[in-house]
């Protein structure tokens, strides 16, 4: 596995949100946390990228631990963050908010490096090469959000984790920014995706792992979740109500039908007709 949390217990002021979590990610794997608001998600990405330390646990990655180091560090292994809310620099312009995505990089031969990746991202995102030159703060949330990714991308990391990156998009936006996850995973990046919107996730997942109040209530192929009954309820819109068999309708229409016919009669006795 590229990288592994066993035991991950992590929260803030000294508060746990999450405990016992264990998860994994293979190379070349898109893995989906899928999750209600406030169960965690978050939590887990910023402790794998470094913002919090844990209060327990161990986090390896490509058989070093790793959740003793810097979040600079952890980025010069391989991992980055694009964090939820996109956070761009609003009054810097595209090219100063990709630079940004290698600031660990300092050396002379880095600075070329740094350039020689920039056009690479923008030959591959024509947008980016479009408006090279211009400050972000205008832009849609969708382009902010094309952004945030490629900054992530100029470390040239080998996981890249996303944090709710359809969040506030429309849903044609949030089919680009799908369709570009699953560039990524085409081009050889690991990616873990923290995404309140669980069937589009799973839908281009390779695995899931449910999280309910910080713990791992549920794990196994993107596919299997998809089709689970409990996720459907929980998470893809799909309630018990809409799932009852046809028998099941038919004898609550039955039961229906003598409740009716029971009180007609109940409020007309003898049969009259009015």
């Amino acid at each position: 596995m590229l990288i592994e949390c066993r035991s991950i217990t992590a929260g803030y002021n000294g508060s746990p949100v999450l405990e016992n979590i264990d998860i994994s990610i293979g190379e070349g794997e898109i893995v989906t946390l899928v999750g209600a608001n406030g169960a965690g998600k978050s939590t887990l990405v910023n402790t794998i990228s470094g913002l919090l330390r844990p209060m327990a646990g161990e986090i390896h990655f490509d058989g070093k631990r790793i959740d003793q180091l810097s979040p600079a560090d952890r980025v010069r292994m391989g991992i980055a963050h694009v964090p939820e809310g996109r956070q761009v620099f609003a009054g810097m312009t595209v090219a100063e908010n990709l630079s940004l995505g290698a600031h660990t990089q300092t050396s002379r031969a880095a600075a070329d490096l740094r350039s020689e990746r920039m056009r690479e991202l923008c030959d591959q995102y024509p947008f980016l090469h479009e408006r090279i030159n211009d400050v972000v703060g205008n832009f849609s949330g969708g382009q902010q959000q094309m952004l945030a990714i490629a900054r992530g991308l100029m470390s040239n990391p080998r996981l890249i984790m996303l944090d709710e990156p359809s969040l506030g998009l429309s849903p044609l936006m949030v089919q680009e920014v799908l369709n570009l996850v699953t560039q990524l995973r085409e081009r050889g990046h690991s990616i873990l995706l923290s995404e309140q919107n669980a069937r589009a996730a799973l839908a281009i997942a390779d695995r899931g792992y449910v999280i309910e109040n910080g713990r791992v209530t549920l794990s196994g192929k993107a596919a299997d979740l998809l089709d689970s009954r409990e996720i459907a309820e929980r998470y893809l819109g799909v309630g018990a109500a809409t799932r009852f068999s046809r028998e099941e309708s038919m004898r609550i229409a039955k039961s229906l039908r003598a409740c009716i016919g029971a009180e007609t009669k109940s409020s007309n006795p003898r049969g009259l007709q009015s």
